[in-house]
């Protein structure tokens, strides 16, 4: 019996604990906007038809903060990102390709990761084991286009 209580606890705590931080969490986002959005929705009269209208209007007046939240949040991330992002690293990208010496090293390096991450099929034919720096010695190569004959 005690086994049974300590396996059945060791279950429903963690469930629990989960339940009561979500909780404690969509009170904290939505109570500050909780009073604009039932005032918004309420004007629908829709949830005034349920019997449990002022229980269904508050939790359509979270979902409607949490979801309004949500696509806020995505919508500054995609605008950061493309506005802030890409022109600090268009910055940072330019500034790299002024500097004497390293930009060769920056260069060639960007190069190479923007040919095996590009998505075009067609960069590479075939991978090959080639001597080198010596004949005992063997290095991976990709082959990009055939050779050429040297005439």
């Amino acid at each position: 019996m005690k086994r049974h209580f300590t396996s059945g606890l060791a279950l429903l705590l963690p469930l629990t604990l989960t339940v009561i931080i979500v909780n404690l969490f969509i009170n904290l986002v939505t109570t500050p906007f909780l009073a604009i959005a039932e005032n918004l929705l309420s004007r629908w009269h829709f949830f005034h038809l349920s019997f449990f209208h002022s229980l269904t209007l508050l939790i359509a007046s979270k979902l409607f903060v949490l979801v309004s939240l949500g696509f806020l949040v995505v919508s500054l991330g995609l605008l950061a990102d493309y506005f802030f992002i890409d022109s600090c690293l268009r910055f940072i990208n330019d500034l790299l390709h002024r500097v004497p010496l390293f930009n060769k090293i920056y260069k060639l390096f960007q190069d190479i990761v923007q040919t095996l991450l590009s998505p075009s099929s067609e960069n590479f034919s075939q991978v090959v084991l080639a001597p080198f720096p010596h004949h005992k010695s063997l290095a991976v190569g990709f082959v990009t286009k055939p050779a050429e004959s040297q005439n």
